[in-house]
């Protein structure tokens, strides 16, 4: 409320995409009708679209749930013969699904397929290294096939960073974060990327 009442309008509230309707009731309290436009309430989702709307979005086209189902249903067909662990079954919907779901978990976590095939090696339960060894080599079979053929909205992090890496604009920004209960490895890259970057960030 001081930035405001001082004539600042570069000011961000980043906060998490289920936190942005509370934070907006918060922000018209505050500031009122008249000035809730001078803060900008993105979350990460939010902040990578305008991004790409400012300097440019993706050229490639963007994968849907569907088309996701499939190129990967595809990389674990390709695979199947080299899985140790997830030997039957693997062309069920649910098994797909699970897949789909630990691979956005990965990529949030930046853990690459690479990661998780070199993991293998030290790890001493049998079971487990398996199961690495197998999501390791169906994530690597999945990432050739969209290589630049596609884009999969589970990199919007990583690309978010390069392209605010190759931009200036959080020169002059002043940066407020709140309502998040923790980060994952993605997000605190881009945090510290934030507070490098910006005018002050506040916590």
């Amino acid at each position: 409320k001081r930035l405001v009442d001082a004539g600042e309008e570069e000011i961000i509230l980043l906060t998490p995409e289920q936190y942005n309707f509370t934070a907006e009731k918060k922000l018209l309290t505050m500031l009122g009708e008249s000035r809730i436009n001078c803060v900008e309430n993105l979350s990460f989702s939010r902040l990578s679209n305008l991004i790409s709307n400012k300097y440019g979005g993706e050229m490639l086209p963007v994968l849907s749930k569907g088309a996701k189902a499939v190129l990967m249903k595809k990389a674990i067909a390709s695979v199947a013969d080299d899985l140790t662990v997830f030997t039957q079954k693997t062309e069920y919907s649910s098994f797909i699904n699970s897949v789909i779901k630990i691979y956005d978990e990965m990529k949030s976590c930046s853990i690459s397929a690479e990661d998780m095939l070199s993991a293998c090696d030290s790890i001493e339960k049998e079971v487990l290294a398996g199961k690495l060894h197998d999501f390791g080599l169906i994530f690597e079979s999945y990432q050739k096939l969209i290589e630049g053929k596609y884009y999969d909205t589970a990199d919007e992090l990583s690309r978010l960073y390069e392209k605010l890496v190759k931009s200036d604009y959080l020169k002059d920004k002043y940066i407020f974060i709140d309502g998040f209960n923790g980060f994952v490895a993605n997000e605190i890259k881009l945090l510290e990327l934030i507070i490098k970057q910006a005018k002050t960030v506040t916590v």
